[in-house]
Parts: structure tokens; C-alpha cells; sequence
């Protein structure tokens, strides 16, 4: 399973945002462990930095890309990303832009907090509780 996580999963974990931290640590936990792929649009890493920096300094915002770059799987937005973007019509732009990578690059999901914002989206939006719970349905063996 291939999945592209949204910026809001990572700032959960990196600003510790309850309640959303523990779910979202855990499905960053799941991905390094090889339990599925996890990408992240390249666009969103300026503005992970970004926050991380502001926030922590210059260090720790690159430490956090660091960690980005050898844990997940970058996925480039092109040209037709954001062609395909304006024609989805979703509320929000970047979410319309992050589910038309998604669907290019071949994912079988998103995983964001914001699900009603994917309701457009050609790729199936999952919280990151759904996420694990689906997981952990693959992963039970059966009776």
C-alpha cells in the first residue's frame, strides 16, 4: 500500500498537536517500519521547514527535512497537478493539488485530519486512525 500524507500529519507529530499526535506519530512509525510507502508532496516540504524553523530554529528545521528525505518518498508536483487541481474544484487548492499527486503517482490513499476536504478527490482520503485500522485489518490473520 502506497499513501500520501498530508502536511497536517506531520505537524501534529513535530508540534506535538493533541489529540492528534499519537495517531499521527503512529502512522509515521508504521511507514519508516516498511509497514506501507509513505510520500509526502515535494510542495509541502518548503512549508514543513518553514513551520519547524519559525518555531525551532534553523537547525531543527533541517533536521526535520533531514528526517523527510531519508524516511519518506517525495513525490514532484508537475504542470498537470495543478491543471488537473483547477478542474477538481475542491474548496481548497492545495488539497485539490495534493490529491491530483496522489493520483498520478499511483497511491491507494491520502491520510490527512481533513477528510470532508478530499471529498472530491480521485484518491480515498483516510484519517490517520483509519489508517491504522486498516492496516491492522490487513495485518490480523484470519480465523
Amino acid at each position: 500500500m502506497t499513501a500520501l500524507i498530508d502536511l497536517n500529519v506531520l505537524l501534529d507529530v513535530i508540534q506535538n498537536r493533541e489529540p492528534h499526535v499519537v495517531a499521527s506519530a503512529e502512522v509515521l512509525s508504521r511507514a519508516v517500519s516498511g509497514e506501507f510507502q509513505a510520500c509526502v508532496a515535494s510542495h509541502a516540504v518548503p512549508t514543513f521547514y518553514y513551520v519547524v524553523r519559525k518555531g525551532a530554529g534553523d537547525a531543527a528545521g533541517r533536521q526535520a527535512v533531514e528526517w523527510l528525505l531519508k524516511n519518506l518518498v517525495i513525490v514532484g508536483s508537475e504542470q498537470t497537478d495543478f491543471q488537473q487541481a483547477l478542474i477538481l474544484n475542491m474548496s481548497d487548492f492545495e488539497d485539490a493539488v495534493l490529491s491530483c499527486v496522489a493520483a498520478r503517482t499511483g497511491c491507494d490513499y491520502i491520510i490527512s485530519r481533513n477528510e470532508a476536504d478530499f471529498a472530491r478527490s480521485p484518491v480515498r482520503c483516510l484519517s490517520p486512525a483509519a489508517i491504522l485500522s486498516l492496516l491492522d485489518s490487513q495485518t490480523t490473520p484470519s480465523a
